[in-house]
């Protein structure tokens, strides 16, 4: 038989208590936000320093990726021909100076380039990476393939095995006998401090 219903004014039993929500976490202010994080490179396979300030997952406005944007097989002009190689490590160092992007790694191969760079969640990747890349289509002649991979970094870890494969990558595929034979990169530290395997600047 269904249970009887309580009579009509009769007390009913005091609904159960939601247990209460932790309080909201504070965000960082964007003050406190360095434009980037570097890691420390002594976690990375070849050597080196890089200042490590705070973890990149403390600052949930900024989000890291792991880039990589192909030239079309039919530009032949590779994308490490010296002139047109410098062209794309200065803007992109460019890029990061104007704050449209925070560059932390650049790499190029002959028909592709990997970067690690970060924005905040309000901004799209393609808008950047799209201006960057008609640019150089105009300037330099360079027939990219349409779109970009791109893969969000969460954590340390994660960003040291991406930069150890970046570095790593030309080694990997024969180019060269170790990363620090291999001139056309360019990376940014926490503290400002610029590296690159060649000389950036204007002829």
């Amino acid at each position: 038989m269904p249970a009887s219903l309580p009579a009509c004014g009769a007390p009913r039993p005091a609904p159960r208590r939601a247990t209460p929500l932790p309080p909201p976490i504070t965000p960082v202010p964007p003050s406190a936000t360095p434009p980037f994080i570097s890691m420390p490179f002594s976690r990375y396979p070849f050597g080196g320093r890089l200042t490590h300030e705070v973890p990149l997952w403390v600052h949930p406005e900024h989000h890291q990726f792991h880039i990589r944007i192909r030239q079309e097989p039919c530009d032949p002009t590779p994308l490490t021909e010296p002139h047109r190689a410098k062209a794309l490590l200065r803007s992109a160092e460019f890029y990061h100076q104007q704050g449209r992007w925070g560059l932390s790694l650049f790499l190029l191969r002959p028909d592709h380039l990997h970067a690690l760079l970060d924005l905040p969640p309000d901004r799209a990747l393609g808008k950047p990476l799209g201006k960057w890349k008609g640019f150089h289509k105009r300037t330099q002649g360079v027939c990219w393939q349409r779109g970009f991979f791109d893969h969000r970094l969460r954590s340390e870890r994660s960003k040291s095995e991406k930069w150890g494969y970046i570095r790593g990558n030309p080694v990997a595929s024969g180019l060269c006998d170790s990363p620090g034979d291999w001139p056309w990169w360019i990376e940014v530290h926490a503290d400002g401090e610029r590296r690159s395997g060649c000389n950036l600047a204007h002829e």
